[in-house]
């Protein structure tokens, strides 16, 4: 942020005391995320296109290195026995992607105090496709074509992402939306499309 911009914006917080943590929001993200200095996670949702990326340094590699808009937002690994996954964000955010029984198909985002930030679960045992609880409500996550790798975001009739693969066999994905989420809704639909991805290898 140019000196003259904060001048500007702490005038504006005195004269305005009723700020609301929304607009300070938006207002910080006119002035800096464009130049990639915001944290993602303070990004609201005003239309525009997000794209995060995991991607694994060799296909036999179990570490995946988080990218949110082309910049470094965190990493995660996965558990060789446990479709567990544990994730170190950037800022410190440590996010668990938690299996509620070993025979379910039935998981939870959750922060490091055990909140639940989203959830996935499979539609039923003779179909590809996922219920999802997202920030923005329901949703399914269902397969782009029987010959297609790709996975769509389905809500309210729209599709509003789609997920697909990275690379040739080290199991790296992205998820894409026209700013419809939040940063934690678009990586538990990439971490169930990781899990899908996984499932199928091992059936292989």
């Amino acid at each position: 942020m140019e000196a003259s911009e904060k001048v500007h914006f702490v005038r504006s917080l005195h004269s305005n005391p009723l700020h609301t943590e929304l607009r300070v929001a938006r207002q910080l993200k006119s002035m800096s995320f464009a130049r990639g200095r915001l944290p993602p996670s303070l990004a609201d949702k005003d239309g525009g296109k997000m794209i995060l990326e995991a991607r694994s340094p060799s296909c036999f590699s179990n570490h995946y290195v988080l990218k949110f808009n082309g910049q470094a937002h965190g990493e995660y690994r996965g558990r060789w026995f446990s479709e567990g996954i544990d994730i170190r964000l950037s800022g410190r955010r440590r996010l668990h992607l938690h299996k509620e029984s070993w025979l379910a198909s039935h998981f939870n985002l959750a922060d490091a105090n055990g909140n639940v930030l989203a959830e996935a679960n499979r539609s039923g045992l003779l179909t590809s496709s996922w219920n999802l609880a997202l920030s923005t409500g329901a949703a399914q996550l269902v397969s782009a074509g029987f010959f297609n790798t790709g996975f769509n975001v389905v809500q309210s009739g729209q599709t509003t992402a789609t997920a697909n693969r990275v690379g040739m066999c080290e199991g790296g994905w992205f998820v894409e939306d026209q700013g419809a989420f939040t940063d934690t809704d678009l990586l538990l639909i990439g971490l169930i499309y990781h899990t899908i991805l996984e499932r199928r290898r091992s059936s292989d």
